[in-house]
């Protein structure tokens, strides 16, 4: 079991806490990239933005049973466990809170 850290929201500041109880409540966590890199299984963390290849633990190394602190705006938000493997969705689904298309389920 591991611990991580993460902000849960899009590149937009003012709708953070918005977006992670959105998020939380549609019992996901998740990040995205500016441009679409793919399935982080697929892409090789070599073809991944500079400041964003830490990313590629999202997919390699966080496993159901372990824990992530949410936090907004530099605030932690809530604590949740990883509850499903990693997935790639090709289109994001705001209207259920999922903004992002890197995603494990969480709860």
């Amino acid at each position: 079991m591991a611990y991580w850290r993460m902000q849960l929201h899009p590149n937009e500041p003012g709708g953070s806490v918005k977006h992670c109880a959105e998020s939380l409540s549609a019992r996901y966590i998740g990040l995205d990239f500016e441009h679409d890199v793919g399935d982080l299984n697929r892409t090789p963390q070599s073809e991944l933005p500079q400041h964003q290849k830490d990313y590629w633990a999202f997919a390699h190394s966080m496993v159901e049973g372990d824990y992530v602190l949410i936090i907004a705006h530099h605030f932690p938000v809530a604590i949740v466990r990883i509850a499903g493997p990693y997935n790639y969705i090709r289109q994001c689904a705001p209207e259920i809170g999922v903004w992002f298309r890197q995603l494990p389920e969480g709860r």
